[in-house]
């Protein structure tokens, strides 16, 4: 490492990370040479993995760089990136991982480990206990940490004692406030260790600014791949620091954001792409599809994806610089490039966290306006019945959830057998939502035309078939952002199709969503 530059600490090095943010650096890196800055390297910590032994390997033979490449159909270029110049492997030296957290030298800790990384209910915070993080509540376990959150809260102890400056804690995960979930998850860990200093400490100096982070990049086989990524990228960062940052300011603009109010960015990705991407997803699994960019060519499924665009779009606002039209087309455009394809089955996963994430805000905001969300509907009765985990023809599949497979399964075993899916809404959303009888007749009628009437491919031909001939119903509210000529996709004409007790279910939003 080099002394006269400063370092991010970066926890979780997937590809991701390689394709996005230390792409970023290296850019910036560029600039700073030109322009007379500090330069600023990344240091990573990871599990120990055999894809961590392996990439440890392979970054030795390489001095820490490797090849990015971005593609698509009409655009290939390969990067030789530099700015990663380390990785320990906590699992095999805890001490190392924490003593380069607590080195002076480090201004940021970032990272990507995932939702199920924070160890938390990402709505309140809660602790989610689990071994490791039993480990690292023990005295003799705090020295080497197992947890992300064990790391970092004792890295932060370490440098609390030491009197160094605190550091910024940026998370770069694809969650709704990731800044509030991380500072919330690392401050119930802190109280759970009973460290009133240190969570005073952290309460009063340390900052946890959000991020938004967007690339597609699939998954290699071996450590020494060339990364593959999407040429699109954008990072919209809160300007909220409490030591030094790279003056990210000299690469703003559309690819780089920096903004004291992330949520408005935030929305527009997590629930047009994120949330789209996951709708997606389960319907194509129902249909045999197997990559992304094949299942976007399927017109079915192609116009359910500009349809849940369509009605999910009236929920987030227009910002500087991004123009919705444009965005919602070039999604598509981006679902369809071969050569980042990723697999639907990998979509599929996590559903618990991916639906209270991506979905649930959506559906409160529609109930709370009185909007009906027919195509929100058809998606998440598709989740329910892809968790039965077994397909049209009997073949057996495994539903990889790890907070919730067993009770989502058994779920949607009732919802097939017995045909009632509110038990599985309410597991799934909570009961502030999922008792919503406004949300459970929408996807109960959903459900049953999928699950009961000839499976996901009859439903979505019906549906093609009904919609070329039938007008736009009135009582759907338009949205008049996407559309030059005002017409709402002709999937949106599904509520005209399903015998809703609209009376009943209108009448019970006020009370069921506060």
């Amino acid at each position: 490492m080099t002394i006269n530059k400063n370092v991010v600490v970066h926890i979780g090095l997937g590809n991701f990370s390689r394709a996005h943010f230390a792409r970023y650096l290296h850019d910036y890196n560029a600039i700073a040479k030109q322009e007379g800055l500090v330069e600023w390297e990344i240091r990573a910590v990871d599990r120990d993995t055999q894809r961590t032994r392996d990439l440890i390997e392979y970054f030795e033979t390489t001095n820490y760089t490797y090849d990015l490449m971005a593609s698509s159909e009409s655009y290939n270029k390969t990067t030789k990136i530099g700015s990663i110049v380390d990785l320990a492997n906590m699992g095999v030296d805890p001490q190392r991982a924490i003593d380069i957290i607590a080195e002076y030298s480090t201004k940021i800790v970032s990272l990507t480990v995932t939702e199920k990384g924070y160890s938390c209910d990402l709505a309140t915070g809660k602790i989610m206990m689990n071994n490791e993080l039993a480990h690292d509540l023990t005295a003799e376990g705090a020295k080497s940490p197992k947890s992300m959150l064990g790391l970092v809260t004792e890295a932060l102890r370490v440098r609390m004692e030491s009197g160094m400056p605190p550091i910024t804690l940026m998370s770069l995960d694809n969650i709704p406030g990731n800044g509030h979930v991380f500072r919330n998850a690392v401050m119930e860990f802190v109280k759970m260790k009973g460290n009133r200093e240190l969570e005073d400490w952290i309460r009063e100096k340390v900052a946890f600014p959000s991020t938004m982070v967007d690339r597609i990049t699939p998954n290699t086989v071996n450590a020494s791949d060339t990364v593959i990524c999407e040429p699109f990228r954008q990072w919209v960062i809160e300007t909220n620091f409490c030591n030094e940052r790279p003056q990210w300011e000299f690469m703003s603009g559309p690819k780089l954001v920096l903004t004291p109010n992330v949520l408005p960015y935030e929305h527009i990705k997590v629930r047009l792409l994120n949330g789209t991407h996951s709708a997606l997803a389960y319907s194509a699994f129902l249909t045999g599809h197997v990559f992304v960019d094949k299942a976007i060519t399927d017109t079915r499924l192609q116009k359910l994806t500009t349809a849940i665009m369509a009605e999910t779009v009236v929920t987030v606002q227009e910002v500087q610089g991004m123009e919705l039209d444009k965005y919602m087309a070039m999604l598509c455009e981006r679902f369809s490039n071969s050569k980042v394809s990723d697999t639907i089955t990998r979509l599929c996963e996590d559903g618990s966290v991916k639906g209270s994430s991506f979905w649930k805000p959506v559906i409160i905001d529609h109930i709370k306006a009185h909007r009906e969300f027919p195509v929100m509907s058809i998606a998440i009765a598709s989740w329910i019945r892809f968790c039965l985990g077994v397909d049209a023809h009997g073949n057996e599949y495994i539903v990889k959830d790890p907070s919730m497979a067993e009770e989502l399964k058994s779920l949607a075993e009732v919802a097939f057998y017995h045909g009632d899916v509110k038990p599985f809404l309410l597991a799934a959303f909570g009961g502030e939502v999922g008792a919503n009888n406004f949300l459970i007749a929408q996807v109960q009628t959903a459900y049953s035309q999928i699950a009961l009437q000839g499976g996901m491919d009859a439903f979505l031909s019906n549906m093609l078939r009904n919609d070329a001939s039938r007008e736009q119903t009135p009582d759907v509210p338009p949205h008049t952002g996407t559309d030059p000529d005002n017409k709402q996709n002709p999937l949106l004409c599904l509520r005209s199709q399903m015998s809703l007790p609209l009376g009943d279910s209108i009448a019970d939003i006020s009370t069921a969503i506060a």
